[in-house]
């Protein structure tokens, strides 16, 4: 397998620091997107790992990587069906940014304790979408287009928290499955220029308030954003900063 280019670099360190295997350790990755997490738990930890699965609903995202020679198996499921895994199937279980999308989140969460072996953890990375920061002197537009991105739930979506980061300890907590740990790592980018995160999400991300025709962002005022990301980076003075929480629960046995 070619070395992998670490899409956010950062975060997946921080991630990577919190995961102790066992040998021959069997992860689940909920809410996959792409194979990107599983590809990137193989090149850290390699020989230790013996499975990798990767489940998403829509799935169209699953040839973004080249998982061939690998032991990745990517599936097609909705979640809200069910996880059709036997009780105790995996050491370990990752998901980024997707229980926002759940509705029933307390059943979920008794579904990955289900899933856990004894000893087995979960990590949970979620966005705050609504505490996203983007420098710039457009600040109402800004400030709007974050605010109704983080708050407009897509077709796709079977629910939506733009809180959804925050409340990741209180979720898991409250169910008392796990003892949690909670960290927050914030990804911040002074370089406005393709492949880094916030100028997808401003030149993507953002643009489907318009293209979507949601009418929470007009043609005009996405333009004039896009103008002033332009001369506030030409002027020195970009920046973007993310925050993810990522919570580590141990399953309770």
């Amino acid at each position: 397998m070619n070395k992998l280019k670490l899409l956010q670099p950062t975060l997946t360190q921080a991630v990577m620091q919190q995961v102790e295997l066992p040998n021959r350790a069997a992860i689940l990755d909920i809410g996959c997107g792409t194979a990107y997490w599983l590809l990137s738990f193989l090149q850290v930890f390699g020989d230790r790992i013996g499975t990798l699965i990767g489940i998403d609903k829509k799935g169209k995202g699953f040839a973004e990587f080249d998982t061939n020679g690998t032991n990745i198996n990517m599936m097609k499921i909705d979640i809200l069906d069910g996880i059709a895994f036997p009780d105790e199937s995996f050491d370990f279980i990752f998901s980024k940014d997707t229980l926002e999308c759940v509705p029933d989140k307390e059943k979920h969460i008794r579904e990955i304790h289900r899933l856990l072996k004894p000893d087995g953890f979960v990590i949970c990375v979620h966005c705050d979408w609504d505490s996203i920061a983007i420098n710039g002197s457009k600040k109402e537009i800004i400030n709007k287009a974050i605010h109704n991105y983080a708050n407009w739930q897509q077709p796709w979506m079977d629910d939506l928290d733009s809180w959804a980061g925050r409340r990741l300890y209180a979720e898991f907590n409250r169910s008392g499955l796990f003892n949690n740990h909670v960290s927050v790592h914030t990804v911040i980018e002074t370089e406005y220029s393709g492949g880094f995160s916030g100028y997808s999400y401003i030149n993507d991300e953002l643009k489907c308030l318009v293209t979507h025709d949601t009418g929470l962002l007009s043609k005009s005022e996405f333009d004039d954003l896009l103008a002033d990301m332009d001369e506030t980076y030409s002027n020195g003075g970009y920046l973007f900063a993310k925050p993810y929480y990522i919570l580590k629960g141990t399953k309770k046995n």
